[in-house]
């Protein structure tokens, strides 16, 4: 770790091993960047998703896929290129690989306890899901073999995470239309038995519950709601007022805003959190991978965590297995080429 920027600024800052309370007031530090990852997700980012939602009449599995999966995984992203960009050791990579871990086994896990209900899943996304997220995770495994990640592999994880958004949009649309020829198939078979009595019977299409217009809801944890949390979130709920609109309440515009400018918020937190983690590595003189794949990767993982909870209290079980899986896909497909100094 002798050529880690930030190890080299603790031990210029702090002579090793370094003064008794500074590993408490990094992982404080850590902490509170994590309460502020979850006050974030909770106001802003999970509301501004359902905004989204109804305001373009967009499928659960689509928006937990691509919005909440890519949104919710930009902690790893920006955790990469810190890495890339400035520690320039294995912590990206290690959160990558950890993230990964616990998205499939914690995400969905997490999110089915705390909804304390039975989640209807629709078998095509999830299939879909995991026919990518199986291709992903060979598809790195090869590309890592010999330690190096070229241009041409680069290009190639790209490529193919083209090809996933694709399957995604057109997913509904194509199965909307083999329901639709398959039920005028069976009614001109009917037709030559009923005659025109058949189409004097009304389609019905009721609208679902969940359509309604997106309202202010209750924290995710009740601990959220007291006055020690909100005291001593009030920092970050202040800063949030003052730079996100309301999202329940947004138009068009101000909705794509308020979703750029909360994943830009995302990479604030994730970029410290990658590097206090680094230091907390460097003062325990413990391998920058390992605090990667563990603390790293289980603090930026936690907004996919806190958005799957949320979305499966309120029935959305499409939504939060899209999310859990989608944003595997993206960290495997896009998060390791991104950062271009990973590029050899």
């Amino acid at each position: 770790m002798g050529d880690d920027p930030v190890c080299h600024a603790v031990n210029t800052l702090f002579a090793p091993p370094g003064p008794p309370w500074l590993l408490p007031l990094l992982l404080l530090i850590f902490l509170y960047l994590v309460c502020g990852l979850l006050v974030l997700c909770d106001k802003w980012f999970v509301p501004t998703l359902e905004r989204i939602k109804f305001l373009a009449d967009l499928p659960d599995h689509l928006v937990g896929a691509l919005l909440m999966g890519g949104g919710s995984s930009l902690t790893e992203l920006f955790t990469s290129f810190a890495d890339a960009l400035g520690t320039r050791n294995s912590i990206g990579f290690g959160t990558i690989a950890g993230a990964s871990i616990f998205n499939l086994l914690g995400n969905a896990g997490v999110a089915a306890i705390i909804a304390n209900q039975a989640l209807v899943i629709t078998p095509a996304p999830f299939i879909r899901d995991c026919i990518f997220y199986a291709v992903a995770a060979g598809a790195m495994f090869y590309m890592l073999l010999d330690g190096q990640v070229t241009a041409g592999e680069c290009y190639g994880l790209l490529g193919m995470y083209s090809v996933y958004v694709v399957a995604v949009l057109v997913q509904t649309p194509l199965t909307n239309f083999i329901h639709q020829a398959n039920r005028g198939c069976m009614a001109d078979s009917r037709d030559a038995k009923t005659g025109p009595l058949l189409e004097e019977m009304p389609t019905l299409s009721p609208q679902p519950a969940d359509d309604l217009e997106p309202q202010a809801s209750s924290p995710l944890f009740e601990f959220m709601s007291s006055p020690g949390f909100v005291c001593l979130c009030y920092p970050f709920v202040a800063i949030f007022n003052l730079t996100l609109p309301n999202p329940t309440t947004s138009g068009g515009v101000m909705t794509v805003y308020s979703f750029v400018v909360t994943a830009l918020w995302i990479a604030v937190l994730s970029f410290g959190m990658a590097y206090s983690g680094s230091a907390i590595g460097c003062v325990t003189n413990v391998n920058s991978a390992l605090i990667g794949i563990t603390l790293v990767a289980t603090a930026t993982t936690l907004s996919g965590v806190f958005a799957s909870s949320i979305v499966a209290k309120r029935g959305h079980g499409d939504m939060a297995m899209s999310n859990a899986l989608g944003s595997n896909i993206s960290v495997s497909y896009t998060h390791l080429t991104l950062p271009t100094k990973r590029i050899v």
